[in-house]
Order: C-alpha cells, then sequence, then structure tokens
C-alpha cells in the first residue's frame, strides 16, 4: 500500500478465486522489464501480463506507456534534407533575379536605342520638312512671278495684236486715199479711214496696256486723234465741194500718219 492514505480508495483490490488475499507480486514478465516509475506520490497501475501466443502465431511487441518511440529515419534526415534546401531557394531566386535583370535591362537597352533612333529621325524629317516647306515657298514665289511675268507678257501680246491689225488696216485705208483718182473713189477711202481708225482708238482705249508700253500708247492715242479730225475735214470738204477743206484736210492727216509712224518706232524697242 501507498504511504499516502488518499489514494488507497483509488486501487481496487485484485483477489484470486476462493477469497483468496490479492497477490501484490507481479509476473515473471512484468519483472523480467521492469518499469520506473517517477516519484509523484500516486500509484501507477501494472498493465496486465501478455497473452501466451499460440503455436504458429508471432508475439506482438508490448509499448511501454512510458517509453518514447525511436526516431524514424525520414525525421533524422528531414535537418539534413532541410538545411541542403536552405541555400537552394535564395539561391534559385537570385538566377531568376539575374535573369529577369537581364532581360529588362536588354530590353530598357533596345527600347531607349529604338527612341533614340526614333528621335534622330523625327529630327531629320523635321530637318527635310522645314527645307521641303522653304522650298515650296521659294517655289510659290517663283511661281507667282511667273505668273505675273506671264500675265505682263499676254498683255503685251494682246496689245501688239491689236495694234498691228488695227494699224494695218488704217495704213491700207490712208494709202488708198493718196492713191485716188475719182470723186467717188476718194470719197469711199476717206470714210473707210475714218471708220478704221475710231474703231482703233476704241479698241487701244479698251485694251489693257502694260506699264512698259504706255510711252507709245500715249503718242498712238495723239496721233488717232489727230487723223480723225483730218478725216472728218476731208469728208466735209467732199460733201460741200470743198477744195481748200480737202486740202487742209489732207495736210493734217499727213501729219497724223507721220506721228503713228513715231509711236510705232517708239513701240518696237517696248516690246523687247
Amino acid at each position: 500500500m501507498s504511504s499516502n492514505p488518499d489514494v488507497d480508495g483509488l486501487v481496487p483490490l485484485r483477489g484470486y478465486a476462493g477469497g483468496a488475499e490479492a497477490n501484490w507480486s507481479e509476473p515473471a514478465a512484468a519483472e523480467a522489464n521492469p518499469v520506473s516509475q517517477p516519484e509523484t506520490g500516486y500509484l501507477v497501475p501494472t498493465p496486465a501480463p501478455a497473452a501466451q501466443p499460440g503455436p504458429g502465431e508471432q508475439v506482438a511487441p508490448v509499448a511501454s506507456p512510458f517509453a518514447q518511440p525511436p526516431p524514424a529515419a525520414a525525421a533524422l534526415e528531414a535537418p539534413a534534407r532541410t538545411r541542403s534546401r536552405g541555400w537552394v531557394s535564395p539561391v534559385a531566386v537570385g538566377v531568376v533575379g539575374l535573369i529577369v535583370a537581364g532581360t529588362l535591362g536588354y530590353f530598357l537597352y533596345s527600347t531607349t536605342g529604338q527612341r533614340d533612333a526614333a528621335r534622330r529621325e523625327a529630327t531629320s524629317t523635321q530637318a527635310t520638312l522645314t527645307s521641303t516647306q522653304a522650298s515650296l515657298t521659294s517655289a510659290q514665289g517663283t511661281l507667282a512671278s511667273a505668273q505675273q511675268d506671264l500675265a505682263a507678257r499676254n498683255a503685251i501680246a494682246a496689245y501688239a495684236s491689236m495694234y498691228l491689225a488695227d494699224s494695218g488696216r488704217v495704213r491700207i485705208d490712208y494709202q488708198k486715199l493718196v492713191a485716188c483718182s475719182s470723186f467717188g473713189g476718194c470719197r469711199t477711202a476717206a470714210q473707210s479711214g475714218l471708220t478704221d481708225m475710231q474703231a482703233f482708238q476704241s479698241d487701244r482705249a479698251a485694251a489693257s496696256v502694260p506699264t512698259g508700253l504706255a510711252n507709245s500708247d500715249a503718242m498712238l492715242r495723239d496721233s488717232l486723234s489727230t487723223a480723225i479730225a483730218a478725216e472728218q475735214e476731208i469728208i466735209s470738204g467732199f460733201d460741200t465741194f470743198s477744195v481748200n477743206k480737202v486740202t487742209a484736210g489732207m495736210k493734217k492727216l499727213n501729219a497724223a500718219m507721220l506721228s503713228m509712224a513715231k509711236a510705232e518706232a517708239v513701240l518696237g524697242p517696248e516690246l523687247k
């Protein structure tokens, strides 16, 4: 029995058949494997003796409630594996980091190169565009100047064409008047000359006179006015049978035709 009376009632007395008192001695198997009990002040129940195996049966080992199971081989190898994996993860992360950094670095280098190339190309394109705009502006100025020059030349050509056509008719009429030998022929030549001179004066006034032809045009205007007045006086002399009027008219007409010749002499250099 325990020296502590509080735990006496906790341990049942094991009896034997026939009312014999309990024998507290342990079986031989229990004595062969004594179990050290901690000094806790309490009684620890003793396990019952293991059953004897029958013929052909294997005896299962009895596990002691106080015995610690031996560490497994996997448990013994775990620290070694843990230690071996401890440096693999940082190295793997470092390698991945180097790969990513190298890839990003190459991508950044490639992108920077493409950006610089694009900037150089944009600068070159801008310079080309500026040069093209300057050339276009110059070409537009040249075109405008050429158009003005062409317009001036067209005006000169139109004036010269009008002058040649009208002056040719006037000269023919004058030659007919000078060469006439009858009253009827002289009267007809004088009327034709007056009509053609008046048409010449109208065409000249309606024409766009270039600046370079202004001097000769003024001389032509005055000579035509004098010639028209002379032709009118000649016609009046023929109608009134006045020889004096016809003679005076012819002198004025000759002077006017001479003035027209001088205007034409000035016009020639102006047309160049």
